[in-house]
């Protein structure tokens, strides 16, 4: 399996940006960036990998990441099969670590916001009310323009920082330790996974 690529999502100009990707199978690469990023699964299943953490994913599936873990959405097989007529849907957002400076995470009030971004650093998979919570708030963003839809961004933020309704993913200590240029190091880890991850 390829190293995992090193992709920037957001320009200079921009708080996030929210991708409505539907197609044949998700990407199939196992990738990371410097955004934190909201995962939603409308439509599809398979394994997901999210740093060492490997789980099988349906519609619904719901996943927080921080900056530079590195994650991969692998659809069944079924989904690259010649012939197949299935498609896959998947929302995600991206936002960028500037809403989260140093400074304002010393801020009392923003204790929370503080812990989410430590959690965020394994990955985090949300459930139940929260989750149906912050799926409607996902799917309010593209009604709204301007500042409004950073404030329903800090909204879904607010939720997650508070919820506890979540299983970690990756564990305890776990860091990407290759930035993007271990090609051949992360070829053999991630051609291992994929041959044994069942």
């Amino acid at each position: 399996m390829r190293h995992p690529s090193v992709e920037r999502t957001l320009n200079s100009k921009e708080t996030f940006i929210m991708k409505d990707l539907v197609g044949p199978h998700f990407n199939p690469n196992w990738h990371f960036h410097p955004e934190f990023q909201i995962s939603l699964i409308v439509n599809g299943n398979g394994t997901r990998f999210v740093g060492d953490n490997v789980q099988s994913f349906e519609d619904g599936d719901l996943v927080f990441t921080g900056p530079d873990l590195p994650h991969l959405w692998r659809s069944d097989q079924a989904y690259f099969e010649k012939d197949s007529q299935l498609k896959t849907r998947g929302i995600v957002i991206y936002f960028d670590h500037v809403l989260f400076n140093d400074s304002l995470l010393q801020r009392e009030e923003f204790y929370h916001v503080n812990k989410l971004v430590e959690k965020s650093i394994r990955g985090m998979e949300i459930h139940g009310k929260s989750k149906a919570k912050i799926i409607d708030l996902i799917l309010q963003i593209p009604n709204e323009i301007g500042f409004k839809r950073v404030l329903k961004l800090l909204e879904i933020i607010d939720v997650l920082s508070t919820c506890k309704e979540y299983e970690l993913l990756s564990s305890p200590g776990y860091a990407n330790v290759f930035k993007g240029d271990d090609v051949d190091k992360m070829r053999m880890v991630h051609t291992y996974v994929m041959d044994n991850f069942k």
